[in-house]
């Protein structure tokens, strides 16, 4: 089976749309930090090293800005996290500079806001055993929104295409699957307080 990653999946379906494609469809925006929401559920839990990462955006900028998704006229980050955290520590230490901030944002649907959140953190960190069954679940589920709500088409099996999206064997995908559907909260709360792999 070819690897491919969830942007090629969903360059695929904003191309079929007719809609511009993540690359070329993000326009530039000004927001207040405290204006952006972070994810609800972010594919890891603590934010680190905020203060040297706010230092260091006062002795050499920000290089790259907060990517965001519009829904329904709020704004939610997609990539970008621990550089909008920072934004608000320097704006907090009395850098004024820091009220309004420069981001990249597209409009797009909750499922697919969860999808690039997804594609944008959750396959390009090492996760732990707790992290990536999380992974494994919430792509289940945002692939079939996404498939009810946007139209977006799954070619083949959803197990091996979250498989070769996560770079795990379909076996192990099996087994993560299992655990989320069958598995007691204690079982669950063992795996994600990693006394268990």
């Amino acid at each position: 089976m070819a690897k491919f990653g969830i942007n090629d999946i969903l360059n695929a379906k904003t191309k079929a749309a007719g809609a511009p494609t993540a690359a070329e469809g993000y326009k530039e925006i000004y927001l207040s930090p405290y204006e952006v929401k972070a994810a609800q559920e972010n594919t890891h839990q603590s934010l680190e090293n905020i203060e040297e990462l706010a230092d260091s955006f006062l002795h050499v900028g920000q290089e790259q800005p907060t990517v965001l998704a519009r829904i329904k006229g709020e704004y939610f980050i997609i990539d970008g996290h621990r550089r909008n955290a920072a934004n608000i520590l320097n704006l907090e230490r009395g850098h004024k500079e820091y009220e309004k901030v420069l981001y990249r944002y597209m409009d797009m649907s909750e499922a697919m806001y969860e999808l690039r959140l997804l594609a944008g953190n959750g396959y390009t960190q090492p996760l732990t055993a707790y992290e990536k069954t999380r992974l494994v679940e919430r792509t289940k589920a945002a692939l079939m929104r996404a498939k009810k709500e946007d139209g977006l088409e799954i070619q083949g099996k959803m197990r091996d295409l979250i498989a070769a999206m996560l770079n795990e064997s379909p076996t192990n995908v099996a087994r993560m699957e299992s655990i989320n559907n069958n598995a007691t909260p204690e079982v669950k709360e063992q795996l994600k307080s990693g006394n268990m792999g």
